[in-house]
């Protein structure tokens, strides 16, 4: 994890077919979530993993940081 957008995705293959570096692909993905704050759009993640909606996280602003969450 890292400042900026970040996404989680889940895929269904053996763990052989994701070697160090593997890039986000949508061969065998099950689900993704792309996340980030509202100064960036994760473009380059939308795009490899065909998801085009960024969830917010500051929608609810910092102060309620520590009650939010995300989810699927």
């Amino acid at each position: 994890m890292q400042n900026g957008p970040d996404a989680i995705a889940i895929y269904q293959d053996v763990i052989d077919s994701f070697p160090i570096d593997t890039p986000a692909t949508t061969n065998n993905l099950v689900d993704a979530i792309i996340y980030g704050n509202s100064a960036t759009q994760a473009t380059a993640l939308q795009t490899a993993l065909n998801v085009f909606v960024q969830t917010n996280e500051n929608v609810n602003s910092l102060a309620n940081i520590s009650i939010n969450s995300t989810q699927k």
